[in-house]
């Protein structure tokens, strides 16, 4: 898969830039000139998602009415084009012009894998960070597990609405229980069998960045012992005093572990990064092995992140055949062989200028 061109409008402080693309990009230029603006826009164009924040519309640009990012990706011998447009109050997809009204329709297209510095939060955050990680890469190979999810929190909605009014666990309740406990548990399977195909990737990765020293888990947690329709009626009382629904997977963890141990509590801050690493990039060809084709792979300012070793380790390990795009204030830390292979680009203000 290959992203040929990307337009963007009034996104952030990029108010109109039209980019093709080759196999390797390089954007390089300060901080907070827009090089990140571009790498979000290609996730907005895989996800419908901004990458900083859960209000898209903090992306568009001061006073203007919407922000808008086109892209045609070649897939083989196929080209589609997809655009986002983003307003205020609303938020339009669409493939080859015909509107796309479910977000399950459309993710999963363009598929996509960042890594950033703040993916450390994927270990160090909250465990709402570590759902988000498996949430969105879940769906991008199983449209199924998107549609489920979003009946789930529509069905968590409804639930929680009633418990914050003080519903008496009537029939009504016992309806929105019952149907909140089938998806919970789809959603959950889905989530087990994720894990399952992806750690064997990350373990490949892993093995080649710690040089064999280390090998990388991922334990899942749901919050529930039994059946998730029986402990939701069990802990009915307790949600209803609290006005909020205790268990599901939308409280579920998820603990990555470094030779059997929690690595958010006995890993450097190098092995918690090269872990995150791992995990990306075993998460590219697991992607890769799902749908025929290697995603896109966005890279925001790692390599000043890393020693020398481990930036020379990462280089070894990215896929060869993966177009990638990668931000960095500068071509000192990006390895003279991928320089001469790739597009570069300056991004000041907002402009972005080809070399």
């Amino acid at each position: 898969m290959k992203l040929d061109q990307l337009h963007i409008q009034h996104l952030r402080n990029i108010d109109d830039a039209t980019l093709e693309f080759d196999h390797t990009n390089i954007f390089v230029g300060p901080n907070g000139q827009g090089k990140t603006t571009i790498l979000e826009a290609i996730f907005l164009l895989a996800f419908t998602k901004s990458l900083r924040t859960t209000r898209e519309k903090e992306a568009i640009q001061y006073q203007k009415p919407q922000a808008m990012v086109w892209g045609q990706v070649m897939d083989g011998d196929y080209q589609t084009e997809y655009q986002i447009i983003l307003k205020p109050d609303a938020k339009t997809t669409s493939i080859n012009k015909d509107e796309i009204n479910k977000i399950s329709d459309y993710v999963g297209h363009v598929p996509v894998v960042l890594f950033s510095p703040d993916d450390l939060e994927l270990i160090k955050g909250e465990p709402g960070v570590r759902r988000r990680f498996f949430d969105l890469d879940v769906g991008q190979t199983n449209k199924y597990y998107l549609q489920e999810l979003m009946m789930y929190r529509q069905l968590l909605k409804r639930r929680n609405d009633q418990l914050r009014q003080g519903k008496a666990n009537d029939d009504y309740m016992m309806i929105l229980t019952e149907r909140l406990a089938l998806y919970g548990e789809q959603i959950v399977e889905k989530r087990y069998e994720f894990i399952d195909q992806l750690i064997p990737f990350v373990q490949e990765i892993h093995a080649i960045l710690s040089d064999q020293k280390e090998l990388i888990t991922i334990e899942y947690h749901p919050k529930y012992q039994g059946t998730l329709f029986q402990d939701l009626n069990e802990k009915y009382g307790m949600d209803l005093q609290t006005q909020s629904t205790s268990i599901g997977p939308h409280r579920d963890d998820f603990e990555i572990q470094m030779n059997g141990k929690d690595i958010s509590k006995f890993g450097s801050q190098g092995q918690q990064r090269t872990v995150v690493l791992s995990m990306k990039l075993g998460l590219a060809k697991y992607i890769e092995s799902i749908k025929n084709t290697p995603p896109l792979l966005l890279l925001d300012d790692v390599f000043s992140e890393l020693d020398k070793t481990r930036m020379n380790a990462l280089l070894q390990v990215l896929p060869s055949n993966t177009q990638t795009f990668i931000t960095t204030t500068t071509l000192e830390v990006v390895d003279a062989s991928k320089q001469a292979n790739a597009s570069i680009y300056y991004v000041d203000a907002g402009k972005v200028t080809k070399q």
